[in-house]
């Protein structure tokens, strides 16, 4: 299936607020805690995290939620996603999360400044997501590392369809379906994603399927070490790991 693009910014403030909802229910936020815990697999001990299209700030509330060590920087250039994401931050006492409006496509860092570049599902909104992973390799360090998770695209509409029926028929709403619709036939294959990884000049990196869902690129700080454990131990929360945390 060819990739058919979304918009690139989620303005409108219905929309985010769906969008919110989603990614804050039980799948969501299972999904978004493996992510975490998978970005402190891969993250130096110490230093700044760079968060790429934060969205509504549950993934640096994850982060911090395990861990301390480091310096977290989000940004996002959606006003309503921030807006909700400042208020997530009160509520989850992370209030030293910084966020900043601006496109990740030009981002306000100098050159070999950051320690660590994380995005999670939101290369997909770009219609040029190569640039967005050039700027990645310009402000991180030489030994930086980086994990880009997006939406695996499925291979025809017979399967999309299965997708969202599946994965999310249980408890979305219709807008939900929609953006989970959109946000899949945005998303990437294996191969584009090795292909701009190589053409934005990121050096060592692996390319990694998660599941059928989703897909990403990474690359471990020299040295790092397994994060924390997840907290809850139910049967779901372990597949979960298994399927997303590695």
């Amino acid at each position: 299936m060819e990739r058919i693009l979304e918009p690139e910014i989620m303005a409108d403030k219905g929309e985010a607020e769906a969008y919110d909802q989603l990614v804050s229910d039980p799948q969501g936020e299972m999904l978004d805690t493996c992510f975490a815990l998978s970005v402190l697999d891969a993250a130096p001990a110490h230093g700044v995290i760079l968060d790429l299209g934060v969205g509504t700030a549950r993934i640096p509330i994850n982060i911090r939620r395990f861990s301390d060590r480091h310096t977290i920087c989000a940004l996002d250039i959606s006003q309503s996603m921030l807006e909700i994401a400042a208020k997530n931050i009160e509520t989850g006492e992370a209030l030293d999360i910084h966020c900043v409006r601006a496109d990740m496509k030009r981002l306000p860092f100098p050159d070999a400044s950051v320690d660590m570049v994380v995005s999670h599902v939101a290369m997909h909104h770009l219609p040029e997501p190569t640039r967005m992973l050039k700027e990645a390799a310009r402000v991180l360090k030489h030994e930086g590392a980086f994990l880009i998770r997006d939406l695996k695209r499925p291979p025809n509409r017979i399967a999309l369809a299965l997708y969202v029926q599946i994965f999310g028929g249980g408890g979305y709403n219709t807008i939900q379906k929609k953006l989970y619709r959109d946000s899949l036939m945005a998303g990437f294959t294996v191969h584009e994603l090795r292909r701009m990884a190589e053409d934005a000049g990121l050096e060592r990196f692996t390319v990694k399927k998660y599941f059928i869902t989703h897909v990403g690129i990474e690359r471990k700080a020299p040295g790092a070490k397994p994060g924390p454990k997840f907290e809850k131990k139910g049967g779901k929360e372990k597949l979960m790991q298994r399927l997303y945390r590695r």
